[in-house]
C-alpha cells in the first residue's frame, strides 16, 4: 500500500506540494497543527489517491487530472476550506457507485482533518525521541475525547456528519409506517424531519415524499452513475486496488 501512495505522490507531486492558489511551495510535514498549508497538502495527497479509483467518471468533462477537477470547482469568492470541500465532494460523488463497500469510500473533509490532527500528535512525540523528558500534548486537542468512564475514544467525524449517518441508517432500516396516507403531511415521520421516504418505509405507491431534498442518495442518480461506469470505465487503477492485497478496511486511515 505504501508503494501505491508513493506512485500517486510522484505522479502528482507538483499539485500535492504546491499551493494551487498562489503557487507557493507547500509541505506535507506536520510541523504545526495551525499551519493550514500542510493540512491542505495532505488533503491533496488523499484526494489524488482516491481520484485513481474514479477518474473515469470525469472523462465526459474531459478532466484528466485531479488538479483540473480542482480548478473547475475553485472560486475566489469562498474560503479555501469551502473550495477543498467542494473538490473532495466531487470525488466522493464519483466514488459512490465505484467502490465495493462503504469501507473503501473517501472520508469526509472533517474526518480527514481529525485524522490529520491525530497524525500530527504522533509526529510531535517522535520528534522528541532524543529528548530526556518527553512532553505529551493533550490528546483531547488532537482528535480524541474522554468518555464519562475515563476511556479514551477516537472522534471519527464532526457531530453534523455523524448525525447524517444516524439519520440515514434510521431511514434505511426503519422509515415511516404510513400505510394509508400519501406521506404528504407532518404525520409522516420522514416528512417531519424533511427527508425522503426510503427503502425501510412501509408506504406504498401513493407516497408523495420521494423527491424532497434529502440526505439519502438519489437512487436514479446512482443508477445513472453505475451505467456510466460500465460505458466509460477506463480507470488508471486495476480492479485489484479494491482487494485485500493492496488495501485494508482502514483506507489509509
Amino acid at each position: 500500500m505504501v508503494n501505491i501512495i508513493f506512485k500517486t505522490f510522484f505522479k502528482y507531486t507538483e499539485f500535492i506540494t504546491s499551493s494551487v492558489e498562489n503557487n507557493v511551495i507547500g509541505k506535507l510535514s506536520l510541523t504545526n497543527s495551525d499551519d493550514i498549508s500542510s493540512f491542505l497538502s495532505f488533503i491533496r495527497l488523499i484526494g489524488c489517491e482516491y481520484w485513481r479509483k474514479c477518474s473515469s467518471a470525469f472523462l465526459r468533462e474531459k478532466l484528466e487530472t485531479p488538479e483540473q477537477l480542482y480548478r473547475t470547482v475553485y472560486s475566489s469568492n469562498v474560503s479555501l476550506k469551502e473550495n477543498y470541500i467542494a473538490w473532495i465532494s466531487k470525488i466522493r460523488e464519483a466514488l459512490y457507485s465505484r467502490v465495493p463497500s462503504e469501507e473503501f469510500y473517501l472520508p469526509s473533509f472533517d474526518a480527514l482533518f481529525l485524522h490529520w490532527k491525530r497524525s500530527y500528535w504522533v509526529s510531535r512525540i517522535w520528534v522528541q525521541a532524543y529528548c530526556e523528558n518527553v512532553q505529551y500534548p493533550s490528546l483531547t486537542d488532537f482528535g480524541w475525547k474522554l468518555e464519562i468512564d475515563g476511556q479514551l475514544d477516537v472522534i471519527w467525524d464532526s457531530p453534523e456528519n455523524l448525525q447524517k449517518v444516524i439519520n440515514n441508517i434510521k431511514l434505511w432500516t426503519a422509515g415511516c409506517n404510513c400505510l394509508k396516507s400519501d406521506c404528504n403531511s407532518k404525520i409522516c415521520g420522514c416528512k417531519k424531519i424533511n427527508m425522503a421516504c426510503g427503502p425501510g418505509c412501509k408506504c406504498g405507491s401513493s407516497c408523495k415524499n420521494k423527491n424532497v431534498n434529502s440526505q439519502v442518495c438519489n437512487t436514479e442518480e446512482t443508477e445513472e452513475n453505475t451505467a456510466e461506469t460500465q460505458v466509460l470505465y477506463n480507470s488508471e487503477s486495476d480492479a485489484s486496488d479494491f482487494g485485500d492485497d493492496t488495501m485494508d478496511g482502514s483506507v489509509f486511515l
